[in-house]
């Protein structure tokens, strides 16, 4: 999402951000530890938003899995109710 467009509207006081590296900030909630954003360098003037966290309409649906590669066999969502 473009950072422009990207609005906090509750919970700010409770967001922790953290450097996890020389190009990426991660921010989470300080009260749960849920993970909520993602900037990076890579994606300037971008907000990557972890999209189940969020209460209500969202604009878009997930553009992609991250750490797709490392789930359990029994948590794969996208095949179910498939036989």
């Amino acid at each position: 999402m473009a950072a422009e467009r990207f609005e906090l509207v509750q919970g700010a006081d409770r967001l922790q951000r953290y450097r996890s590296s020389a190009e990426a900030t991660r921010s989470f909630c300080g009260a749960c530890g849920s993970t909520l954003l993602f900037e990076s360098s890579r994606w300037p003037g971008e907000v990557h938003v972890a999209l189940a966290n969020v209460e209500g309409p969202v604009d878009r649906t997930p553009e992609t899995d991250v750490y797709w590669a490392d789930h359990v066999e029994w948590g794969d969502l996208h095949n179910r109710g498939q036989t």
